[in-house]
């Protein structure tokens, strides 16, 4: 269901820019792959270094502290 919404979603954007739905799919993924380069990047120890991504016409992907905090106590497993 969501992959079928998903496909016709990206259809509409295609033929509305007159982009090829592959294209418009590569550049949905490439964002989300940003999002994960910036966080894995960051120290797990340093809070600070977690960084806000902002991605154009979704908003910003904002580390929260309370998070951070709960996974430093956390154990790996």
């Amino acid at each position: 269901m969501q992959n079928e919404l998903f496909e016709k979603l990206l259809k509409e954007v295609a033929e509305e820019h007159g982009i090829p739905s592959p294209i418009i799919e590569r550049a949905w993924k490439n964002q989300f792959k940003v999002v994960r380069s910036v966080i894995s990047n960051s120290d797990r120890e340093n809070i600070d270094s977690f960084k806000t991504v902002y991605l154009r016409n979704l908003g910003k992907f904002v580390p929260r502290v309370a998070e951070m905090h709960h996974m430093n106590k956390k154990d790996d497993k």
